[in-house]
């Protein structure tokens, strides 16, 4: 073996240590199915799109249609769904209060007539009549708000689910949160976002499906009584009102989605704080962090400003145009009684028909008013729909991409022989490393791993470990590591394969790219140039990646341990309990389990205010300890433990017989690998053997 001197490389090439490290047969120059082959461009997650435009203006155009016909489609799944069934009942509730409400309307025009003529014994009935009615009407208002409420929840569960579908699918939620410029705060549009359209609908659908029918039996009402100029007037009337208020509303759906949008920066700076403030706390930043929560403020505030001076506008006209309704109801009744149609009426006759009548016109105008009215609610729908409509789009389009580059299951050629690797460094590696049967033997081994690959991913991940497929999970084929957006290449044509019982150390100055190596890996990025072949999805009994950043959820400290997996319903032997106290002892963390009542009991304080670094690497530990992986790719685990704690981690982590794939600074952490891959910038890397210490030598 050759000096560390000779094994740097620039552009990669066939280094001694190189055919060390990977066996002949994996150095053959295949794009081999189960690559994830890359352009030499960007990486997959570097979108060229920009940020949406904050000059772009939203409305009732078409690309609201498309949107909202996307979301109705999710709230109503099918003819069947239950969401229709309620959408029913509350449409029948409805029919029934407005039935009640005409009874209820005419009472004050019977009521005319019973005190005119002085009729004791009709007043008393007609007394017990309005107040049956008012029974009636009272459980029929109820049973439409409890079920306007009820759709409102069901509706918000369809469609939140849906869009957790697709923000967990693959990485969406990490590319959206991470790399993606163009949709702003997500989780705002997940949780309130919906939860607004789904509230703000369910109180303006019911009313909108059945104003067409109360409209129209009230539209022959008026006609029947003040004849076809009255209807006329009205009509005339709701179409200039209509007019006016879709000029107005047209502006302000555009500073509905900016108040969102500024509503959801204001909510995430404090959340910063929220989960920040121990640093912050010894910082001593709060002069610093209360200017620009501030600043943040003052823009929330002017927008809203500035849509409420809009909005001023819009309530203005629509306040006009109800007390205009008002008087147009006096207008048309006033035509039959001017042309005398009614000369031979009593004055109580007279009395009762003029409030039936005005009931009738008022009621008509009233449901186009209310049409009218609904004009600044539809423009938090609209707005709030553009919002969640984007999301959906933005979710799927990255899927789309995503399943767009995964390589086809028949790579060869016409004569069989596989195309070289994408770029010119592939070709000149083609030129220099292949063999035909080599390359042959590669391309059908890795179309039966892609065919496993393909699979089901819980079938996959739950394999059996001891498949051949299980020794070599990864291999690196002239990769390329480029950042999102960037030029520069962190890592160039990098060439090397994962293999059971090697474990490999990448050193590496800071920003050299020893995580976005393992980035590439994971597949969070995919490479600027060269092929990344999986034969064996991430699972944490199998191929377990700890990053520099640990994750707690929500739960119990026994959640902690288990996760990514979910807690068993059946619960837990006394065997497997008693395998985490051990570990929980092992990483001293026994105080851990005191503070936290045990390990059952939920835990309602955030893990990051309840675990200093060091317990929260060590807890991470304890969870890699519960699954036992073949393999774990560690990113700067132990940096926050003393050296004594890491030795006794990475002995465990030997005694289950892990193969580490480590990214670490400290000198100490050779001990526990075979090989080291080091960094040098510039694209530049080194790979050497490393000798093993006195007491490996004595176990092999």
């Amino acid at each position: 073996m050759t000096d560390s001197g000779d094994h740097s490389s620039h552009g990669g090439g066939d280094s001694d240590v190189e055919a060390a490290f990977v066996p002949p047969a994996d150095r053959a120059p295949h794009p081999a199915v189960g690559d994830d082959p890359s352009p030499p461009s960007e990486p997959e997650d570097a979108d060229s799109d920009g940020p949406e435009p904050a000059s772009r203006r939203y409305g009732l155009d078409a690309t609201f249609c498309r949107r909202a016909r996307v979301l109705l489609g999710v709230m109503f799944p099918s003819c069947g769904a239950y969401t229709v069934f309620l959408l029913m009942a509350l449409m029948v509730a409805c029919g029934a209060e407005q039935y009640v409400v005409y009874w209820v309307g005419i009472i004050p025009s019977r009521y005319y007539q019973v005190l005119g003529d002085k009729d004791l014994d009709a007043f008393g009935v007609l007394t017990s009549e309005c107040l049956g009615l008012v029974l009636v009407i009272s459980f029929v208002k109820g049973t439409r708000i409890f079920l306007s409420t009820v759709l409102y929840v069901n509706w918000r569960q369809l469609i939140d689910r849906a869009l957790h579908r697709r923000y967990f699918a693959g990485i969406n939620y990490y590319l959206l949160n991470v790399l993606d410029q163009r949709i702003d705060n997500p989780d705002q549009r997940i949780t309130q976002d919906v939860d607004k359209m789904c509230k703000t609908l369910s109180t303006m659908i019911a009313q909108l499906l059945v104003a067409p029918f109360i409209i129209g039996y009230y539209t022959y009402a008026v006609y029947s009584n003040t004849g076809y100029i009255g209807v006329l007037s009205i009509y005339g009337f709701f179409v200039v009102a209509t007019v006016v208020n879709k000029v107005m509303m047209t502006p302000i759906v555009t500073y509905v989605v900016r108040q969102e949008e500024k509503e959801g920066t204001f909510r995430f700076k404090h959340m910063q704080i929220r989960v920040h403030a121990e640093a912050l706390g010894f910082h001593g930043c709060s002069v610093v962090e209360e200017h620009r929560c501030n600043r943040r403020l003052g823009a929330l505030v002017a927008t809203q400003l500035a849509l409420f001076n809009r909005r001023f506008m819009l309530t203005l006209v629509v306040n006009l145009f109800d007390y205009l309704g008002s008087i147009l109801n006096y207008l048309v009744i006033a035509i039959p009684i001017f042309a005398g149609m009614y000369d031979d009426k009593t004055p109580q006759q007279l009395s009762a028909i003029i409030s039936q009548n005005s009931f009738v016109c008022m009621y008509l105008i009233y449901n186009f008013t209310q049409l009218v009215d609904l004009s600044s609610s539809a423009t938090e729908v609209v707005g709030v729909t553009h919002r969640i409509g984007q999301l959906m789009e933005r979710l799927d389009t990255l899927q789309r991409r995503r399943e767009s580059r995964t390589p086809s299951p028949e790579p060869a050629g016409g004569d069989g022989k596989p195309p070289p690797p994408p770029g010119k460094e592939g070709e000149r590696e083609g030129e220099k490393r292949g063999e035909k049967v080599a390359k042959k033997e590669e391309v059908m081994k890795g179309g039966a791993e892609k065919k496993a690959e393909d699979g089901d991913e819980r079938r996959v991940s739950d394999a059996d470990p001891t498949s051949a497929r299980f020794d070599t999970p990864y291999r690196l084929h002239s990769v390329t590591v480029r950042a999102p957006g960037g030029r520069q290449a962190l890592v160039a044509d990098l060439s090397l394969t994962v293999r059971r019982g090697r474990s490999l150390l990448v050193t590496g100055s800071s920003s050299s790219g020893k995580t976005s190596l393992l980035r590439v890996l994971r597949g969070l990025w995919l490479p600027a140039a060269g092929s990344v072949r999986r034969t064996v999805l991430p699972g944490p009994r199998h191929v377990f990646f700890m990053p520099q950043r640990p994750f707690f959820t929500d739960g119990s400290l026994r959640q902690q341990i288990v996760y990514p997996e979910r807690l068993k319903e059946d619960g837990y032997s006394a065997a497997e309990t008693e395998q985490m106290l051990h570990y929980l002892q092992l990483t001293q963390l026994t105080g851990l389990a005191e503070r936290c009542g045990g390990l059952d009991a939920d835990v309602a304080r955030n893990w990051y205010d309840l675990l200093s670094p060091g317990e929260m690497q060590r807890l991470c530990f304890v969870r890699l300890f519960h699954h036992r992986p073949s393999f774990v790719f560690m990113d700067e685990a132990t940096s926050a433990v003393s050296p004594d704690m890491e030795e006794i981690l990475y002995q465990e982590c030997l005694r289950l017989q892990m193969t580490l794939f480590s990214v670490g600074h400290r000198e100490s952490l050779t001990s526990y690998h075979d090989w080291k891959l080091h960094l040098l910038g510039g694209g530049r890397w080194s790979l050497e053997p490393i000798a093993p210490p006195a007491y490996r030598a004595a176990q092999e």
